[in-house]
């Protein structure tokens, strides 16, 4: 049995890096893509590469409705409950051997679903941030999504923090306090303007479109869909 890395890839710069990252490490890189763009790229430069996983009738209904792919409605929340389910089966019927997972996010449906699966599986998860901070890697345990994890689910992340937590005394606080402060300091964060050519918005649309009809024709669910009726 092979021995792999499983790796999540949805934007170019995640598949970009996982390529390097593969060139660092003894074992191979499977992907797990949340689209076919990232698919497409992944083949290209020589990565093992899933395509984005099989809508599947028999899907349960599970968290997705509070993550990323619904909040930013870039899936509705049945889409999102479809790519959940989907990217975890697709990951219980590989043969590999799996060592580690890396997940760039965290936050995606495809993601939570990969998490899902590597929690009863009890396998690694490393979650990465790249890309805010020029050369530099961040290892984030919770995922970079923790802030919206905290915003829609404040009481449940305190808890987690005060069962964990090393310090018995941070176990002694305002609970409502430091749930409206931390809100608070989310909404004001500065928000860094992106420079985009005036291409930009026409490029994304027409890969959005290609990426569409792969998905009608292939019955598989990427990490974005119109809705219903839009």
């Amino acid at each position: 049995m092979r021995s792999v890395i499983i790796a999540s890839a949805t934007t170019p710069e995640d598949v970009k890096f996982l390529k390097a990252y593969e060139t660092h490490s003894s074992h191979k890189l499977l992907v797990l893509c949340t689209n076919f763009l990232s698919w497409a790229l992944s083949k290209k430069i020589g990565l093992l590469a899933l395509r984005p996983p099989k809508k599947l009738s028999d899907a349960p209904i599970h968290r997705a409705q509070s993550g990323f792919s619904t909040i930013s409605k870039r899936l509705s929340i049945a889409d999102a409950n479809y790519a959940e389910y989907g990217a975890y089966k697709q990951l219980c019927s590989i043969d590999e051997q799996i060592i580690y997972a890396i997940i760039p996010s965290g936050r995606h449906a495809h993601q939570v679903g990969l998490s899902r699966f590597c929690l009863e599986q009890k396998v690694p998860m490393i979650f990465l941030g790249y890309g805010n901070i020029a050369g530099k890697t961040v290892v984030d345990p919770w995922g970079t999504d923790a802030d919206a994890h905290f915003y829609h689910r404040p009481k449940q992340s305190i808890s987690w923090l005060k069962q964990n937590s090393a310090n018995p005394s941070a176990q002694v606080f305002d609970v409502d306090q430091t749930i409206l402060e931390i809100q608070d300091r989310i909404r004001q964060r500065v928000k860094l303007p992106q420079s985009k050519s005036k291409y930009y918005a026409f490029q994304k649309d027409a890969l959005f479109t290609i990426d569409w009809i792969a998905q009608m024709l292939t019955n598989r669910i990427s990490d974005r869909r119109p809705y219903p009726g839009e």
